[in-house]
């Protein structure tokens, strides 16, 4: 736990990818005061990208509950809009797996005045990196400088 290392939580720059996101973005929930967040190929609708109520039975829940706790605990656009230190949300404009909208709802729903969309015009969910490796490494390093200063 970022609480128990020791480290200030103004020194610390969350990522998460893809499914990933869910959890970076619990963290500057939890931990507002966090030098940065970067979310690339991240969800912002749980519900909407992977739907739990056709599975609420097979996991032995009600449809209704299960959805109420999705809204309640996977609520991205009230976590990001509380959130407001600084952004970077990356997306390959080619991804069909999460498509670009969802990267486009956190950048604006970001609560920050420093916040970033980043759209690659080259690969997708899987190649995002691989297809803008030049890019995607100058857009990272140069919040990491913002994140110093």
């Amino acid at each position: 736990c970022i609480r128990d290392s020791g480290v200030p939580p103004e020194r610390v720059v969350a990522f998460g990818r893809s499914l990933g996101s869910i959890y970076a973005i619990e963290l500057a929930h939890r931990l507002p005061k966090l030098a940065g967040l970067v979310i690339e190929s991240g969800v912002a609708s749980i519900d909407e990208q992977w739907s739990f109520a056709d599975k609420a039975e097979q996991m032995g829940c009600d449809p209704a509950d299960l959805r109420a706790a999705v809204a309640e605990h996977l609520d991205h656009r009230v976590k990001l809009a509380g959130y407001t230190g600084r952004l970077l949300v990356l997306h390959a404009s080619g991804d069909r797996l999460v498509v670009p909208s969802h990267a486009e709802r956190m950048h604006a729903w970001g609560g920050g005045s420093e916040k970033k969309l980043v759209m690659f015009p080259r690969g997708d969910h899987n190649s995002i990196l691989a297809a803008n490796s030049y890019e995607y490494v100058a857009e990272v390093q140069g919040f990491l400088r913002g994140v110093r200063e």
